[in-house]
């Protein structure tokens, strides 16, 4: 594991969310269907995904997403940031 990706998710574990906010994942084919993502794009590489609310400006302090989408209405405001690791 790379330093950065231990860092991440060091981080995570520190914020005090749980794992109904985040995850791993890869080779989504669709983020509009697999997420409920405004924008519609193939993410292929790995990465750890973070739900985070309208008022939310991070869950994760000292971290910057390496993609943020916009959640549709349907499923609440917000925004869904993506981590490459």
């Amino acid at each position: 594991m790379e330093q950065a990706t231990f860092n991440l998710i060091d981080a995570i574990n520190c914020s005090g969310i749980d794992n109904s906010v985040w995850g791993c994942s890869q080779g989504i084919e669709s983020t509009k269907h697999h997420f409920g993502t405004i924008e519609d794009m193939a993410l292929e590489r790995m990465f750890i995904y973070v739900y985070r609310d309208e008022d939310n400006t991070s869950f994760i302090p000292k971290t910057t997403p390496s993609l943020t989408l916009t959640l549709e209405e349907e499923w609440g405001s917000g925004s869904l940031d993506i981590y490459y690791i």
